[in-house]
Formats: structure tokens, C-alpha cells, sequence
């Protein structure tokens, strides 16, 4: 193979020999097996080839292995949208330095639409709110790795140092309701421990309880 040109028709060929040979026409066992040779950052480019090689980098062989990073956000109604236009049926997702302490609407709607299909999610140094969490734990109902990672940060904008998250009863209700979620198997929690109740900005032990009730399999 030495040559590949895409034709005004949106053919990708390549020369084999003095053979020429159509990619799109190849079974789609060997377009998987060429895909899963490429990095990450070619697969990203030969998904824009054309809308079967989209589809086909979007699979769960390789979306399961695929992350989205998303950095100091100010605007999550934008990325709830775009994540909510997704097409994957996996989604592991990444938040970092993003406040979720603002409840809205968007994002109520976004883990309610998008949660069965988040298999890792990882916040780190992220703002939270108990309700936010509460609606985690509620619609991300396959989660097989859930990440907190907190710690004291500084706003860029306002230069104000952010407390940790502050989680005490926040999971009680779905307790109650004897909600249990068996899927995950991974959970790391880094973040300012106090057993004295009422200190609003620790994670209290009660937090700690709700979790090992509600996911029996990280036990």
C-alpha cells in the first residue's frame, strides 16, 4: 500500500500493487482492525473522512477506551448540549476546576438524558452541590468508575479560594429508597475528612455510609 487519494465521489482508495482498492468496500471486521492500529489522534482525523468511518470510531470498541476532558468551564449549558448530541453509546467523562454549584435546569435535563449511558466519571477540583450529586447517583445507573477528587482551589476570576465540597446527608433520601447501583467497581474520593458532625466543608462520615449502601460491589 503507497498511495491513497479520495476521490470527488468520497471514495478513499488506495493502490495495492496495480490493484485499486475502494476502503469503504473492505468487511467491516478488517475497518476495525485498521482502526484499532491507529493513535488517538489519527483516529480523531480518519473519523472526519467520512460519516461510516464516524460511526465506526464512535463503536464501544473504541468510545470505551475514549475520554472527554472538559477544563475550566463557565458555560456547562454548551457542553451538556454537545454531550447530549453524542451520539456514543459510552461516555467517560472528565470535569476539571467546574462549578456545579449553581443547579440549573440544563443540568438536571443532562443527567437525566445522558446518565445511562456514563460509564467513568472523574471530578476533580470541581465545585459541587449536594443535588448535583444526588442526581449522579441517581441517573448514572451503569457507572463502573467514579472519581472525587477535591481539593482547595482558587477561582481564576474572582481569585477567591474555593472550600471543599461540602456532602453530609445529601444521599439520604436515595437510602431510603433503598436505591442500589451494582455496576461500579471503582470509586476514589480525595478529599478533606472530618468525623465531627457539622463541619458544613468536610465530607462527613454519613456521606461515606450513603455511598457503601447504594454501591454494595466496592465494598
Amino acid at each position: 500500500m503507497n498511495q491513497s487519494n479520495l476521490s470527488c465521489g468520497g471514495t478513499l482508495s488506495v493502490h495495492i500493487g496495480e490493484n485499486m482498492v475502494n476502503l469503504n468496500e473492505l468487511p467491516i471486521e478488517i475497518l476495525m482492525e485498521i482502526f484499532d492500529l491507529l493513535e488517538l489522534s489519527d483516529r480523531k482525523k480518519a473519523r472526519l473522512v467520512c460519516r461510516m468511518w464516524f460511526d465506526l470510531a464512535d463503536t464501544e470498541r473504541f468510545s470505551r477506551n475514549e475520554k472527554l476532558v472538559c477544563r475550566n468551564l463557565h458555560d456547562l449549558d454548551g457542553i451538556f448540549q454537545i454531550v447530549k448530541n453524542s451520539q456514543r453509546k459510552i461516555l467517560n467523562l472528565e470535569f476539571q476546576r467546574t462549578r456545579f454549584d449553581h443547579f440549573s435546569s440544563s443540568s438536571s435535563e443532562f443527567w437525566m438524558d445522558c446518565g445511562s449511558r456514563i460509564r467513568s466519571l472523574r471530578f476533580i477540583r470541581c465545585v459541587l452541590s449536594e443535588k448535583t450529586l444526588r442526581q449522579v447517583v441517581q441517573f448514572c445507573v451503569v457507572l463502573e468508575c467514579f472519581s472525587l477528587e477535591q481539593e482547595e482551589w482558587k477561582d481564576e476570576e474572582c481569585e477567591s479560594v474555593e472550600p471543599p465540597v461540602s456532602f453530609q446527608t445529601g444521599l439520604d433520601e436515595l437510602v431510603n429508597l433503598q436505591l442500589r447501583r451494582a455496576s461500579l467497581t471503582s470509586l476514589l474520593i480525595h478529599a478533606i475528612y472530618d468525623s465531627d458532625f457539622g463541619c458544613g466543608e468536610r465530607i462527613h462520615e454519613i456521606f461515606f455510609y450513603a455511598l457503601f449502601n447504594i454501591y454494595p460491589s466496592i465494598k
